[in-house]
């Protein structure tokens, strides 16, 4: 048995995919399962430049939350009202 993994980048190219794994009859399953992934660099201090980076001396000045909208993390400064998407 060969076993595929694919990585996609939208529902778009989800739906392509598995419309395609239907319309081949060697595909047995496609199951698939959600991944988030930060893109982009951690941000290394909020906009007040509180530190983020560093020990567990500054590790609790940030918080990763999801964002009110439900598709994002929000990363919140324990120090300030800041918060970055």
């Amino acid at each position: 048995m060969t076993v595929i993994e694919r990585v996609v980048d939208s529902p778009a190219e989800l739906r392509y995919l598995v419309h395609r794994a239907r319309a081949d009859p060697h595909v047995v399953a496609f199951p698939y399962r959600q991944a988030r992934e930060l893109v982009g660099d951690e941000p290394e201090a909020c906009t007040n430049g509180h530190s983020f980076t560093g020990g567990s001396a500054t590790r609790g000045v940030r918080d990763w939350r999801p964002c009110r909208s439900g598709g994002h993390l929000a990363m919140w400064c324990r120090m300030c009202p800041d918060v970055r998407v």
